[in-house]
C-alpha cells in the first residue's frame, strides 16, 4: 500500500511511476528492504518537484504465514487474531521514498496464523477529522476496531465494513480532506 505527496495530475503520475517501478522490482525476488532501496533510488532521479511516496511493501508465503515487510514512512500495520483483538505492529521505519539517495530499509518478520488478517490504511485514515475538527489518529482506529469487532470471526469485508462505518460514525458531516484507501488481507 502506498500514498503519494501532493494532489491532482503531477501526483497521479509520481503515483504511477512509483507503482510500476514497485511492480518491476517485486518480480525480481529482492526483498522487500532492497526493492524500497532501488525504487527509492530510482524515484529520487529527476525528482525536481520533490514529491515523495510513503510505502509498505509485504510479502506473505500464503502456505507457512510468514511476512516479510518493510516500511517507507508508512503508517504502520494493524493484525487481527482471528477471534480474538486488533494490535498495531510497531515497526522500524524507512525514510519515505523519492527525497533522498541511498536510503536504507530494514525487512521485518511476522507469523500469521490460518485466520488472522493484516490491515493498512493510509493516513486518510487517520488523519480525517470530525466537524469538530478534531482528529480521527491512530490510537482511536485501534480502540475502535476492538471495541466494535475483536472477539468475532471475520472476514475481509467485514473487517473493512466496520472500519468504514466507525469512520464514518466518527467524521459525521464534516468534509473529507484526503482520500482514504484500506487494505485488508486475510490468510485462510
Amino acid at each position: 500500500i502506498a500514498d503519494v505527496s501532493g494532489k491532482g495530475v503531477p501526483a497521479a503520475m509520481f503515483m504511477m511511476s512509483a507503482k510500476e517501478k514497485l511492480r518491476s522490482a517485486l518480480a525480481t525476488g529482492r526483498t522487500p528492504e532492497e526493492i524500497l532501496s532501488g525504487v527509492n533510488n530510482s524515484l529520487y532521479e529527476n525528482n525536481g518537484s520533490k514529491m515523495f511516496v510513503t510505502v509498505w511493501l509485504g510479502i506473505v508465503d500464503i502456505t507457512t504465514g510468514r511476512l516479510i515487510s518493510a516500511n517507507g514512512g508508512h503508517l504502520d500495520p494493524i493484525v487481527y487474531k482471528c477471534g480474538g483483538g486488533f494490535a498495531e505492529i510497531e515497526e522500524q521505519h524507512g525514510m519515505v521514498l523519492g527525497v533522498r539517495r541511498d536510503r536504507t530499509y530494514t525487512n521485518q518478520e511476522y507469523q500469521l496464523e490460518s485466520g488472522d488478517a493484516l490491515i493498512l490504511c493510509t493516513d486518510g485514515v487517520t488523519e480525517a477529522r470530525n466537524t469538530d475538527g478534531e482528529l480521527y489518529g491512530a490510537e482511536r482506529l485501534n480502540n475502535e476496531l476492538n471495541e466494535r469487532l475483536a472477539g468475532k470471526a471475520l472476514s475481509a469485508d467485514e473487517i473493512n465494513s466496520g472500519l468504514k462505518e466507525q469512520l464514518k460514525d466518527f467524521v459525521g458531516d464534516a468534509e473529507q480532506a484526503d482520500d482514504i484507501t484500506t487494505l485488508i488481507f486475510k490468510l485462510r
